[in-house]
Formats: structure tokens, sequence, C-alpha cells
């Protein structure tokens, strides 16, 4: 099955919130054998703030994510 995740905001790309929710469920999902895609918007990120992220994330390889 094809889960399609749409959110504002996704890691590494994020303050918290939403994303520490989405994360973890795509990535739950996709060990149970479906395919997820995220779809998050990095500019949002970007015009809330000047800083760069720098935490590297490690999704599934069932997880693909769009930014």
């Amino acid at each position: 099955m094809r889960y399609c995740m749409v959110t504002t905001f996704y890691p590494p790309y994020h303050f918290g919130g939403d994303a520490v929710l989405i994360q973890p469920l795509s990535n739950e999902l996709a060990k149970r054998g479906h395919h997820v895609e995220v779809v998050h918007c990095k500019d949002a990120f970007d015009i809330m703030t000047d800083q760069q992220p720098t935490v590297v994330c490690d999704d599934h390889p069932n997880v693909r994510v769009h930014t």
C-alpha cells in the first residue's frame, strides 16, 4: 500500500511539533512494508529562520521525501 504524508515541516527542516509525529509514523509504516511519500516545504522553514539544520535524518528506504 502507498501512503502520502503532507506536512509543512519534516526533519531536518523542522522545529518539532508535527515533524516529530510524521517522521516516526512514516518510518513505522515503511517498516511494515508500505511505501510512504512525504511532501513538505523547505521554503517555510527558510522563511522562519536563518539557521541551517544540523541533524541528518535517517529514513527507512521505503520512505521517499519530496522537499
